[in-house]
């Protein structure tokens, strides 16, 4: 159950760190993030797991209400 209760934790973490950033924008910078995909490149060794963030797409709106992908 420990490790069912960490992996909410986290998952919590991300999400609220996630939403603060969009808010983040929208304040600074009048941009609405409706959606964003991340594309990851596998670069796992046998030694290490590792995920690089290799391309971002999002779906936004201006304060003036104009779309962009």
């Amino acid at each position: 159950m420990a490790t069912a209760e960490i992996t909410v934790a986290v998952e919590k973490a991300a999400h609220d760190a996630m939403r603060e950033l969009a808010q983040a924008i929208w304040d600074k910078h009048g941009v609405c993030v409706r959606s964003v995909l991340f594309s990851w490149a596998d670069l796992s060794s046998p030694m290490e797991v590792r995920l690089v963030v290799m391309d971002v797409k999002a779906e936004t709106l201006t304060k003036a209400g104009r779309r962009h992908e």
